[in-house]
Parts: C-alpha cells; structure tokens; sequence
C-alpha cells in the first residue's frame, strides 16, 4: 500500500520511517518491554498490530500510537488475512495467551477470540510458532511448528 514505510521493534521502543530507512520516528510502547512480532495491514496505509510480553496493540497511524488489545496478556507471533467480508477487518492469528490461555486464536474484530487450537493438539511451544495467513481466503491460516511439521486450517469456527 505505502511502498516507502518501514517499521522495526526492540524492546518497548518502536521504530518507523516513511522514507524509505532516510530518517526514523521512534514511539514507546506502554506495556510492552519485548517487541516480537510485527504485522501490517496490506489493505489500508498506516495499520499494523505488534506483539510482545505485554500483549498485542494496534496502531492505525504508521506507529504514532498504540492500543492494546483486551484479554490479551502476551503475543509471540501475529499474522494478518484475508477480511470475512470484502473490505473488512483482517482476520487477526496469534499464538498468544488470552483469557489466561496459551494457543493459536483468530478473532474478526479484535475482540472476539476463537482458539484454533487444543490443549490435546498443541503446536509445540507457542513462543516458536510461526505464522503466515492468506491474504485471499479467509480462515486460512499456515504454522509451522518449530519440528512438528507444517500445519493450515481453513476451517476454524
């Protein structure tokens, strides 16, 4: 969408510039000591959530400012995919820890969660999933499991 923003994280500090590495904004993330994960929203300019040991925020001005999400105490790793309906909200994956529970969920509207996951059919640890979403089917989602395989759903609630 905006093929000169770049973003970067290290410890609570988040780092962005809007010309291409030229000159770089940094912004201090509340709640956050250790930055793990970023994605952007490839449909609309300037979106982007970011996990770490206190949780996952949004930010929907290029990194200005941040929001945490509700429920979420910690993110490892987050993707982004394709909306429920055209134009929509991505489809938010995470392997986090909401409501006290550790897993791979997806919500539609950052604030519904749907564990993918069970406690009987676990993906290894959480903090070593890896994630990627498709951008065109909704529900789709690929993890990799760190030697357990590579896994996708497409059909999670």
């Amino acid at each position: 969408v905006n093929g000169t923003a770049l973003y970067a994280a290290s410890g609570s500090t988040f780092y962005s510039t809007g010309d291409t590495g030229t000159t770089w904004k940094t912004t201090t993330v509340s709640g956050l000591t250790s930055a793990t994960s970023i994605a952007v929203n490839p449909f609309k300019a300037g979106e982007l959530w970011l996990s770490g040991n206190g949780g996952i925020f949004h930010s929907t001005n290029y990194g200005v400012s941040f929001a945490a999400l509700p429920s979420c105490t910690r993110g490892w790793n987050i993707a982004l995919g394709a909306p429920k309906t055209t134009g929509g909200v991505p489809a938010l994956y995470a392997a986090a820890t909401i409501k006290g529970a550790t897993g791979l969920f997806r919500t539609d509207d950052h604030v519904n969660w749907i564990r993918i996951s069970d406690s009987g059919h676990g993906f290894g640890s959480a903090g070593s999933i890896v994630l990627a979403a498709d951008p065109r089917i909704y529900k789709r989602v690929y993890v990799g499991t760190n030697g357990r395989g590579i896994f996708y759903n497409s059909n999670a609630a």
